[in-house]
C-alpha cells in the first residue's frame, strides 16, 4: 500500500496498532496477548521490548559516564554498576525542578547529557560517594575519613 508521506504512514500504523489493540491481540506482533501482564502486548513482545530497553540503557550510561571520565572523581571506582552522574554544585534538585520532571534521573538525564553535548557541572561519582556527599554537607566521607582504632 502506497503512501504519499510519512505522516501518512504513520497515521496507518496507529490506526492498525489500534485496531489489534482493541481486538485483544498484541500490537506488534499480531497473535493473542495471552496472559501477558502489559496491557498492549504478548509475552514474547514484552521480553524483546524490555531487553532493547535495558540494552540501550546500558548502551548511553557507558557513553555518558566515559564522557564524563569514566570513573569515580573520589574513590577511582571503574565498575560501571556502581557509577552515577552527580551535579557538582549540589543542585541536582533546582535543575530537575527547573526542567520540570521530578524522575529526572538515569537514562532521562543521560540522553539530555548527551543531547547538550555533555555540558560543565556534572561529573562521575560511585552511588556510595554520591550519596555520602549528599547527606555530609557536600563533602564525601573519603575525604575527611580519619580512622579511630
Amino acid at each position: 500500500m502506497p503512501f504519499r508521506d510519512k505522516e501518512e504512514y504513520a497515521k496507518y500504523q496507529r490506526d492498525y496498532r489500534w485496531k489489534r489493540m482493541n481486538e485483544g491481540l498484541c500490537y506488534l506482533c499480531g497473535h493473542p496477548k495471552g496472559e501477558s501482564k502489559s496491557k498492549w502486548m504478548c509475552t514474547d513482545c514484552l521480553k524483546k521490548v524490555n531487553q532493547r530497553s535495558q540494552e540501550w540503557t546500558k548502551r548511553i550510561k557507558k557513553e555518558v559516564i566515559t564522557a564524563y571520565g569514566g570513573k569515580c572523581v573520589c574513590c577511582g571506582e571503574t565498575s560501571l554498576g556502581f557509577l552515577t552522574i552527580d551535579h557538582i554544585n549540589n543542585d541536582g534538585s533546582i535543575h530537575r525542578r527547573k526542567m520540570g520532571r521530578r524522575d529526572w534521573g538515569g537514562k532521562i538525564l543521560y540522553q539530555w547529557l548527551r543531547k547538550q553535548n555533555y555540558p560543565t557541572g556534572f561529573q562521575v561519582m560511585c552511588f556510595n560517594c554520591n550519596l555520602g556527599r549528599s547527606i555530609n554537607k557536600g563533602v564525601c566521607p573519603h575525604k575527611e575519613m580519619q580512622y579511630e582504632f
